[in-house]
């Protein structure tokens, strides 16, 4: 009796065991393919990535992201099997390319086993844009030349702003945090009284972050 007992258990173990192993068997492989992003200094760009068993896609499932190994969030596929992360920062990353600085994990279901990917950010540049204020000043005086460098909405601030008058070099300014460089008592004996259409002119050499800009205003020299 002792031994059918046994015996009959050790038959459950082993349906058990074969049924755990099926249901295993049963799930269905997946793929991840991870998007590459090519972005600007301090910029904002969206990650995505496309989830898909045997080539079909796979919707409404979970993708978890990390953009240099730190989890910035997760994202729902659409139907055609596309999560997006949208407006995800790049500041703090210096111009360059990030080899698989984006990871991608789906950590499967009751259907689908996991799957995860990677893939490369590139850094660019971010251009600048150069507005120079028009300076007026009585004959023989001097002005104050100044300059606003921008990034999109942001100041660009502690770069070098050259300075010209009538295509003649006067100095150079540093931005402040507001990115205003301010190039004050610029002597403007010599130059008639008038209007002069482009007379000031300023510049920024760029650097390694910043695309190089350039601007220009009147001059008003009065008697």
């Amino acid at each position: 009796m002792k031994r059918t007992i046994v015996g009959l258990l050790l038959a459950v173990a082993v349906l058990l065991s074969s049924g755990i192993a099926a249901c295993r068997a049963s799930k269905a492989d997946t793929s991840l393919s991870v998007g590459s992003i090519i972005g600007v200094y301090a910029g904002t760009e969206d990650l995505t990535a496309t989830l898909t068993s045997g080539g079909s896609p796979l919707s409404v499932k979970i993708i978890n992201f990390t953009l240099n190994s730190i989890r910035i969030g997760g994202a729902v596929t659409d139907n055609s099997g596309v999560a997006t992360l949208h407006n995800i920062s790049l500041a703090g990353a210096s111009v360059g390319t990030y080899a698989n600085a984006i990871g991608a994990m789906f950590a499967g279901d009751a259907d689908y086993n996991e799957s995860s990917g990677s893939a490369d950010v590139t850094v660019n540049k971010a251009n600048t844009s150069l507005s120079v204020g028009p300076a007026s000043g009585a004959l023989g005086g001097t002005v104050s030349l100044a300059a606003v460098l921008l990034s999109g909405d942001y100041a660009v601030s502690g770069v070098s702003i050259s300075f010209t008058l009538n295509g003649v070099y006067m100095g150079s300014a540093t931005a402040d945090d507001s990115g205003i460089a301010t190039l004050p008592n610029v002597s403007i004996a010599g130059i008639a009284a008038g209007t002069y259409t482009g007379a000031i002119g300023a510049s920024f050499a760029g650097d390694a972050t910043f695309n190089a800009s350039n601007g220009s205003t009147d001059l008003t020299v009065t008697s």
